[in-house]
């Protein structure tokens, strides 16, 4: 083998090396991306769901007041049609 053949097999050798690392550390952040999606959908479902106890927290308060409204308008109402 000439100087410059073994000179370019070691370059490539160097090169390759350095091709190793890059796709290593493109590994590492595509691990570290897939790691912040994860736990922002996870976040994004907690809020979902604590959001949906919330509304349905309040809606079961609005129906009992209405509720409540109703029930009151019907005693007056029948207290004014049993007054003499």
């Amino acid at each position: 083998m000439h100087e410059l053949e073994h000179a370019s097999v070691i370059d490539g050798w160097v090169g390759g090396s350095m091709m190793i690392d890059s796709l290593q550390s493109m590994a590492a952040r595509s691990v570290g991306q897939a790691y912040a999606v994860d736990e922002t959908m996870r976040a994004g479902l907690e809020f979902a769901l604590e959001k949906r106890q919330v509304d349905a927290g309040n809606a079961l308060e609005s129906a009992h007041g209405r509720m409540t409204t109703e029930l009151v308008n019907s005693l007056r109402q029948l207290t004014a049609q049993l007054k003499p």
